[in-house]
């Protein structure tokens, strides 16, 4: 996982915070969640997590790896790509993730 979510936070808390934080630059419109099965999990933690997410209004995004590389990475630029072409400007993307990567798509949004 680039970001993983805090092993002792409730799915409800995180989207709370991330919502807070996020309403001064607009309404959340579109809140994703790309997820696989992590290994260091206890999977009813898992489903637990994904159960709160869910019914807090977050579209969840398997992203099974299945032996493949950055899966999620590909899906969310993707995801990016089709939010710029739908969405007219102005707009507020934001994305939290601990890859890098992402600067250049979000710097070109």
């Amino acid at each position: 996982m680039n970001c993983p979510a805090p092993s002792n936070a409730s799915g409800y808390a995180i989207v709370n915070n991330i919502t807070t934080i996020a309403r001064p630059f607009g309404n959340v419109k579109v809140f994703k969640a790309y997820l696989e099965i992590p290994e260091q999990l206890p999977l009813s933690k898992f489903i637990t997590m994904r159960s709160e997410l869910q019914s807090s209004g977050v579209s969840l995004i398997d992203c099974p790896h299945n032996g493949r590389k950055e899966v999620a990475d590909k899906m969310l630029i993707v995801d990016m790509l089709a939010y710029a072409i739908d969405t007219p400007s102005p707009a507020t993307v934001v994305i939290i993730t601990g890859d890098r990567d992402f600067a250049y798509a979000l710097s070109i949004l």
